[in-house]
This record gives C-alpha cells, sequence and structure tokens, in this order.
C-alpha cells in the first residue's frame, strides 16, 4: 500500500492542467456529435468541464507553497510546504543533501512525516552520529503558521535526536538565502556569526555542518565574554587606582573663607 501510495503521488506530480488542454477539452465536450443529443449527454459534457476547470485550479492550490522549512546537519536541504501541510518541492544545497534525498519519498507527504522519513533513514544516519546538531528553520508570511510548523518540526525532530534547534525566519531573510545559494538555516547562522565577527564570510560558513558553526558561535561568545570580564576588571582597577592618589581630597579642596596658616621652619 506504501508503494502504491508513492507511485500514485509521483504520477500526480507530473500532472498540470495548462490552458492548452482546457480550451481542447472544452471544444471537444461542447461538440454535439449526433448519437448525443440528450440533455444528459449535455449536463455530463458540463459536468466534465468543471472537473476539468477545478482540477487544474487546485493543482495550482496543491502546489502554491505558503512555507519553507530549512533542514541542517551536514545535509543542508529546504522543503516548500504547501497551504495542507504537503512539501511540494525538494531543493538541496550541498551534495550529501542530494545523496540522501534520492532514495526517500519525501513529496507529497506532510512535513511531519517527512521529517520521521528522513531522520530514521539509512541514508541519514551516518550523519546523526556523536549527538550531530540538527537545524530546523521555518519562514513564512503568515506568522502564526510558521510559530506551528517550526513548533510541530522541532517537536517531530527531536523524537529521533537528542540535539535539536528550531529557528524563525522571515520570507525576505529566505529570499537573500536562496539569492546566496544556501538555505535559510545556514544563512541565519552566517547572520549570527557576523554580529560576533563582522569579517567572516557566507563563503567560510556554508560548508561546514551545523555542530561546526555551533562551535564557532559558542567560542566567538566565550571570547567576548572574556573580553568583558577583562574591561570590567581594568575598570575596576582604574577606579581604585584613582581613588588612592586622593582618598579624602582635602589636599585640592580649599575653603576661600578659611585663613591660611603659614609654617616657617626653624621657628
Amino acid at each position: 500500500m506504501r508503494n502504491l501510495s508513492n507511485r500514485i503521488y509521483e504520477a500526480f506530480d507530473c500532472v498540470s492542467a495548462g490552458q492548452d488542454l482546457k480550451d481542447k477539452t472544452k471544444a471537444y465536450l461542447f461538440q454535439t456529435p449526433k448519437h448525443c443529443q440528450s440533455g444528459f449527454a449535455r449536463y455530463a459534457a458540463a459536468a466534465c468541464l468543471l472537473f476539468v476547470l477545478l482540477g487544474g485550479a487546485g493543482y495550482h492550490v496543491y502546489m502554491t507553497p505558503v512555507a519553507a522549512i530549512s533542514i541542517d546537519v551536514n545535509p543542508s536541504m529546504e522543503w516548500e510546504v504547501n497551504s495542507l501541510d504537503r512539501v511540494v518541492s525538494v531543493i538541496c544545497y550541498n551534495e550529501e543533501a542530494e545523496n540522501v534525498a534520492a532514495d526517500l519519498h519525501l513529496k507529497h507527504r506532510k512535513y511531519d512525516d517527512a521529517i520521521t522519513e528522513l531522520l530514521t533513514s539509512s541514508e541519514m544516519s551516518v550523519y546523526l552520529t556523536d549527538n550531530a546538531a540538527v537545524s530546523i528553520s521555518v519562514a513564512a508570511e503568515d506568522e502564526d503558521r510558521s510559530i506551528r510548523i517550526q513548533g510541530r518540526a522541532v517537536e517531530c525532530a527531536g523524537q529521533h535526536c537528542s540535539n535539536v534547534s528550531g529557528h524563525g525566519g522571515t520570507a525576505s531573510d529566505r529570499q537573500a538565502a536562496n539569492q546566496a545559494g544556501v538555505s535559510l538555516g545556514k544563512y541565519e547562522a552566517f547572520l549570527a556569526l557576523q554580529k560576533l565577527d563582522h569579517s567572516i564570510t557566507l563563503e567560510e560558513v556554508s560548508g561546514l555542518c551545523m555542530c561546526e558553526i555551533q562551535d564557532l558561535i559558542r567560542d566567538y561568545e566565550g571570547q567576548t565574554a572574556e573580553y568583558r570580564n577583562l574591561q570590567s576588571e581594568e575598570n575596576t582597577g582604574a577606579q581604585e587606582n584613582s581613588g588612592e592618589a586622593c582618598p579624602v581630597g582635602q589636599h585640592h579642596n580649599h575653603d576661600p573663607n578659611r585663613p591660611h596658616t603659614h609654617h616657617h621652619e626653624g621657628q
């Protein structure tokens, strides 16, 4: 049953009711052949035309993405999801992702089922050793949808992996990521690193796995915290030294109304 379902999905993926098909169908159905002059035949023809037209519209709605899910480990891929929460396209951003996705039936599945299919596959298992980091980023124009999908995706991934992080993005972030040729998750990681080190480039980040990127972020954050502690200690020391040079302050503050007493040595 599962293989049959996959074949049906794959066959459906190739179906598209274009304008030419609609026009030809309309012309054919509204012909009045000699042996089909009854009112029933005309109603049947109209019903068939409506089915074709609605089928084309339904296909368009089905294939229209409303959200994107980026899944990054070492394989880096992105799924476009329609309003029915089904995966309608799979975009691979590196060779590892292409090798993993090649033998998996991810399209037309509900995205949470596709996550299970991906993370439990033998193809993916080689990348999920040693507590590998799994990053899931979601972008959608509808913020409520984005939050809902992110929560469910992280929950589902967490059932199969222990080191899962979820991130929310925007449609503009995803567009910038696509223009740069990386997934949304990699692009967000690059932005986080760039805040810590302005000299880092996207090329340096794009080839790293998520564990390496997270280690880099922690290193930079540790260096920043250490620098702040040193600055704090230096400021504290400077204040203390300043206080020792003039502990009371009476040598510099003279009362102008107070007479000065001069002491002469040798008197």
